[in-house]
């Protein structure tokens, strides 16, 4: 490409399982989000003139940013800008312009002191190359599924696939269900999608962004009517999700195999007090609800699921969402790899990884 004022891209795609291998070449500054695959490859960085990553898909917990900047792109800026936004006052400040986020920063050095012991990034991206490379040859070799990626563009961080034969997604539903994994349904939306290809049977739904934070991303679908009306707000968000009428939903904090925390969704305080609209189907802190904790005896089943979704992904620690429908039944919503703590969880998870880091020194 050429004359442009500047190339952004995104280098991995976690929805569609795709990552750019060969950069272009270009006669502009080259910018990177680089969140998702952010130290897991070797890369000539020399490149780019501007990477940034969030710390929480591979560095550590949400709430700090990794920049990468070539300083002679900076201060050429003719309009005036907050100081918050430049980069030259983050860089003359040494990233202290503001009050950093000091467990979120620490908690990244540690994945990094963990990166370097196990022999830096060359290691790490050859252990990434050989999960890839068993996954994708089951899926290249197995009839049953459809590795929809271009092989070059495959991604060795998120590998996608179809089932070939729709006949057989009921079994397969069902053998996850057997192996007591319940997830909601996901519709991936794109700039092709058409609300007219969505039955009326599918709904409710929900409309979410791939990128959220406490739930204030939700368009709640009751019918399919209510997506056509809101549908230039929803061509915004990455994907639909199948609504599951809940009961209960639940928060569980796992560091190893041990639950140490568990959550409960309840009303607001404030909200009840204050008399605000409390969301019946949308439970996020913006629509009247709240994380309470509550005691730990009982609730057998959902602290072995959670463990059982942490050890599966292959993490140390997690915070793990998970609803009761009215069915009865226990759905896996998503897994926090960086939750928001309050100080009683904060000091858990520092002690958790004060002990880590003495046993990877």
């Amino acid at each position: 490409p050429k004359g442009m004022d500047y190339f952004h891209c995104t280098s991995n795609n976690t929805i569609f399982g795709t990552q750019i291998k060969d950069f272009p070449e270009v006669d502009c500054p080259m910018v990177s989000d680089m969140s998702s695959d952010i130290f897991s490859r070797n890369l000539d960085f020399s490149k780019f003139d501007l990477i940034y990553a969030g710390a929480q898909k591979n560095m550590g917990p949400a709430g700090t940013t990794l920049v990468v900047v070539k300083e002679d792109i900076l201060g050429k800026v003719k309009r005036p800008i907050p100081n918050i936004l430049s980069y030259a006052q983050h860089i003359a400040k040494d990233s202290m312009f503001n009050t950093p986020p000091v467990f979120a920063v620490y908690t990244s050095l540690l994945t990094l002191r963990w990166l370097k012991a196990q022999g830096r990034i060359s290691a790490i991206e050859e252990v990434n190359d050989k999960k890839a490379t068993l996954i994708y040859s089951e899926i290249d070799l197995n009839p049953l599924f459809d590795g929809y990626v271009a092989k070059e563009d495959r991604s060795t961080m998120s590998a996608t696939f179809n089932i070939t034969n729709e006949k057989l997604k009921p079994k397969f539903d069902d053998m996850v269900k057997e192996a007591g994994i319940n997830v909601p349904k996901i519709f991936i939306l794109n700039k092709k999608t058409k609300y007219r290809c969505f039955d009326e049977n599918i709904f409710p739904l929900m409309a979410r962004k791939l990128k959220h934070a406490r739930g204030s991303d939700i368009i709640f679908l009751k019918t399919k009517s209510s997506m056509e009306k809101r549908w230039d707000r929803i061509k915004n968000r990455d994907f639909l999700i199948k609504y599951i009428p809940k009961k209960y939903e639940y928060r569980i904090h796992v560091l190893g195999d041990k639950v140490v925390n568990v959550c409960k969704k309840i009303h607001s305080p404030k909200a009840v007090e204050e008399g605000d609209y409390i969301h019946p189907h949308v439970w996020s802190k913006d629509r009247g609800w709240t994380l309470q904790t509550i005691e730990e005896e009982g609730l057998i089943e959902i602290k072995v699921l959670a463990i059982n979704a942490i050890e599966v992904l292959g993490y140390d620690f997690g915070a793990v969402d998970l609803i009761q429908g009215k069915d009865e039944k226990y759905y896996i919503l998503e897994v926090n790899s960086a939750p928001r703590l309050n100080k009683t969880r904060r000091k858990i998870y520092v002690k958790f990884f004060r002990k880590k880091e003495k046993e990877i020194r």
